[in-house]
């Protein structure tokens, strides 16, 4: 399940998402809104990916059932389907190729106390993402669309951290992590 504190109540509506004097100006939104422009506007998923869809339904996980996520991927991500779930498979899918670039970082360390130094600092990360998130949709904190942000926002930090984690394996000189 998703944390309980992004959670929010199902009747909430968007009409006061606009209106609302907060969110005019301010970066985060705008960032959310592209974030939003561009999940509607991406492709549709012509196939579910299943590592995804496991990590999805799997606890703590999204709170969907494996039903609800395949039928809404199936109508396409970039049209129909439903919002909130496809905001949550992207992040998944993003938090897929995480934790593959996180397990290709240590298995290229070589010292032990490299990979516990990367240990935790992922360790670390992870409630560092959560805690930024919950800040940066605290605008949309009584409404329903907070929980579409904070998945979008995940999915953001999510693949900023995965392009961090994948810099390891390109790097070269000695000043790298060994």
């Amino acid at each position: 399940m998703v944390p309980k504190s992004i959670l929010l109540p199902a009747s909430s509506d968007f009409r006061g998402l606009w209106a609302g004097k907060r969110h005019e100006h301010s970066p985060s939104f705008m960032r959310n809104l592209i974030l939003l422009c561009l999940l509607f506007t991406s492709s549709a998923h012509a196939t579910v990916d299943e590592r995804a869809l496991r990590a999805m339904i799997s606890p703590p996980g999204s709170g969907y059932s494996e039903q609800e996520i395949r039928r809404e991927i199936a109508k396409g991500c970039g049209g129909d389907g439903d919002l909130a779930i496809c905001a949550w498979y992207s992040y998944f899918q993003a938090d897929v190729k995480l934790n593959d670039a996180y397990q290709k970082a240590l298995s290229r360390l070589g010292v032990e106390e490299s990979r516990e130094s990367l240990r935790a600092a992922q360790k670390a990360w992870i409630p560092y993402r959560d805690a930024s998130c919950r800040f940066e949709t605290s605008a949309w904190e009584d409404g329903s669309f907070r929980y579409v942000a904070t998945a979008m926002c995940f999915e953001s930090m999510t693949r900023t951290r995965t392009k961090e984690l994948a810099k390891i394996l390109t790097c070269k000189g000695e000043d790298c992590p060994r």
